[in-house]
């Protein structure tokens, strides 16, 4: 269960990034891709609550399962109906002129509603995302963004390095061929579950590709459910360290596959074409 969260999700940042760096934002399939990404990060909040708090009590039964799924509901909601209630009061509390009061102000939101969410016992990223998700509410969404871009670029590069402190080099080696086959295994899936989206949605062979394409790189999420997890001593100690090879292996060859789609879909519809013809009987 644990291994199937980290390796479901795809990088919501290197995705985003990468879909602006090669110009796509116009492409037919971004806007699904968008969309897949959006609900991906929903249902990888609400996973990343349920597993820490299961593995909290350090083992599953039905009293444990129900006060996790009790608490995060309730974390949940009420973030939602603070969000569409309180949306005038809020916009008026941030709405500051001096910059500087403003980040700090937004900052306080963020820590707040982490440790808020720390305090019941969920992680504290989800109370950071539920933060997102009320200030994106607010006016002052596009000037939040701009102003906390250098500390989302900087907490993320001190993110990944903390990450890679904590992994025990001597498990890696060990975990790179298992790294290899569920890498080879999520991206595949991957890949058909966005080419099945695209025919869904009436898009061409060539859209539907590219967004299978672009759900591979793996990322922050990954390494946030990980780390989350695997200081309880029920979580098997070498998930670190296999969670760092599946997501190197899938942001590296992930962001490759995304700037060469074009390469790797005139190759794959060229050899179908090929088959094609050679099963086709003469009439």
């Amino acid at each position: 269960l644990l291994l199937a969260g980290i390796m479901y999700v795809t990088s919501s940042v290197i995705v985003a990034k990468s879909i602006i760096d090669l110009k796509r934002s116009a492409n037919p399939e971004t806007e699904y891709i968008l969309n897949v990404l959006i609900f991906e990060d929903m249902f990888i909040a609400s996973f990343l609550a349920f597993i820490v708090g299961i593995t909290n009590y350090g083992h599953i039964d039905a009293k444990g399962t129900f006060l996790v799924i009790l608490k995060t509901s309730v974390f949940f909601a009420f973030f939602i109906v603070l969000a569409k209630s309180s949306n005038k009061f809020i916009n008026k509390i941030i709405d500051i002129e001096h910059t500087e009061l403003f980040v700090i102000l937004i900052l306080s939101i963020i820590v707040l509603s982490a440790g808020a969410a720390s305090y019941v016992g969920l992680s504290e990223a989800i109370g950071a995302f539920l933060a997102g998700l009320l200030l994106s509410e607010t006016k002052q969404r596009h000037r939040i963004s701009e102003a906390i871009k250098p500390f989302q670029q900087f907490s993320t590069a001190i993110f990944f390095v903390a990450f890679g402190m904590s992994i025990d080099y001597k498990h890696i080696v060990g975990m790179i061929p298992v790294g290899i086959f569920i890498f080879i295994i999520s991206s595949f899936s991957k890949v058909y579950g966005g080419y099945f989206i695209g025919g869904k949605y009436a898009l061409s062979k060539r859209a539907g590709l590219r967004l299978g394409l672009s759900l591979i790189p793996r990322g922050e999420f990954s390494i946030i459910l990980a780390g989350a997890i695997s200081m309880n001593p029920s979580v098997p100690y070498p998930l670190k360290s296999l969670t760092g090879v599946y997501v190197l292996l899938s942001a590296i060859i992930g962001s490759i596959v995304m700037k060469e789609s074009d390469w790797f879909i005139k190759w794959f519809i060229e050899r179908k074409d090929t088959e094609f013809k050679q099963t086709k009987k003469p009439l």
